[in-house]
């Protein structure tokens, strides 16, 4: 069995997802489809999305919720769920709308930090190395610009779309395929700092 350690960047604490993380995790991705979709999509209804989310933390996968180093206030989660180990998994980020209005790490010159890029780019090479992946994917509805977004900056490549691939409040929407090469998460070199 492998062991999740907390992992350290300049900026942030990544704390692994324990029991109580879920309540949080399913909270913050809640607010996070209301704030930024304006809707709940089609798998957001209260024992559909609880179960998904608790199923997910239970079986095959893992996860770190996302803490400003400095203060310990939760900025979000990153965790990674249809885990073959030597093969591939799928992650899925989620940030704390509310708390990074009101806390986001800034640098020495006061601009904006991106926290869930440093955290991929924290998480992705520790979960290549544990899980001896090939490869690292996501999936997002292609309403999902943020998302979308996230991937293209730390270079994860389009692999596809899977036209009317879900359902969003009862409208088919495109599915959006991601993907990064264990050498391409190699080439990041390893910015994270294990504390456990």
């Amino acid at each position: 069995m492998i062991i999740v350690p907390d992992l350290t960047t300049e900026h942030l604490l990544l704390r692994p997802i324990g029991p109580g993380g879920a309540d949080y995790l399913i909270g913050i991705h809640r607010a996070s489809s209301r704030m930024v979709f304006d809707d709940v999509d089609s798998w957001d209804e209260d024992s559909t999305f609880t179960d998904y989310i608790l199923e997910s933390l239970q079986r095959n996968a893992t996860g770190w919720l996302l803490l400003h180093a400095k203060t310990q206030i939760k900025l979000g989660a990153l965790y990674f769920v249809d885990i073959l180990e030597g093969i591939t998994c799928n992650f899925h980020p989620v940030s704390d709308i509310g708390a990074l209005k009101d806390a986001v790490p800034t640098d020495a010159h006061g601009h904006r930090l991106r926290t869930m890029d440093e955290a991929i780019k924290t998480a992705f090479p520790w979960c290549a190395e544990a899980w001896g992946l090939q490869r690292i994917g996501g999936a997002f509805g292609s309403h999902n610009v943020p998302s979308l977004k996230l991937c293209e900056r730390v270079g994860m490549r389009k692999e596809g779309v899977v036209r009317n691939g879900v359902k969003i409040k009862g409208k088919p929407v495109d599915l959006v395929i991601y993907g990064l090469l264990r050498e391409e998460v190699d080439a990041w070199g390893n910015l994270a700092h294990s504390v456990a």
